[in-house]
């Protein structure tokens, strides 16, 4: 019975947590590149639209990613000596719901397939980011949202099928007492 009683309490927090932290009056734009002024540059283009959060290299990013749960990450593909591809990779792990961007100078077809095989939504190259960012942010947005969307009503489907269960099943539920989230997603999806 104690089982049932911390899962039902370990849903039913989970489930308030990703409702809460996903209702924002503006989208929120995670930026991730090690020069400067194109995090600049691209926080001005995007500022009158969304809330942009600048993050300079892989660890800030992570960190970021985590705190202020971002509608959309835009990620450089070389971030100084460390590579955007493993911070997707990482990311995803942490919460793959939010749509990512590759945009880079050093692009190429092995670059954009590997980041589409890391299930990017777009990827611009840098002379192109004028012309394209604006319509490729809010495509990722919706992603984003649809996404989220498809995952609550899961979530909350799955949520009521063990919450109607009889205490004395003591079933751990589709998400187990401590388990990470983004595992608990790769396992469901």
């Amino acid at each position: 019975q104690e089982n049932y009683k911390k899962s039902k309490e370990y849903h039913q927090n989970k489930l308030k947590m990703l409702e809460e932290k996903l209702v924002r009056e503006r989208p929120l734009v995670l930026v991730v590149d090690d020069a400067f002024s194109v995090r600049v540059a691209l926080k001005y283009q995007l500022e009158k639209e969304y809330d942009v959060v600048l993050c300079g290299n892989l660890e800030d990013a992570i960190k970021q990613y985590q705190e202020v749960v971002p509608d959309v990450a835009i990620i450089d593909l070389r971030l100084g000596a460390e590579s955007g591809l493993k911070l997707i990779q990482q990311l995803n792990d942490i919460d793959p719901l939010v749509a990512k961007l590759i945009f880079t100078a050093h692009g190429g077809m092995g670059s954009a397939k590997k980041g589409y095989d890391l299930k990017v939504v777009g990827y611009i190259e840098k002379p192109d980011l004028d012309n394209k960012i604006k319509p490729s942010v809010a495509d990722a947005v919706k992603k984003t949202g649809d996404n989220r969307e498809k995952f609550l009503y899961e979530f909350r489907g799955h949520y009521n099928n063990y919450s109607s269960l009889p205490e004395d099943t003591h079933r751990t539920g589709p998400i187990k007492v401590g388990e990470d989230f983004g595992a608990w997603l790769k396992r469901t999806y």
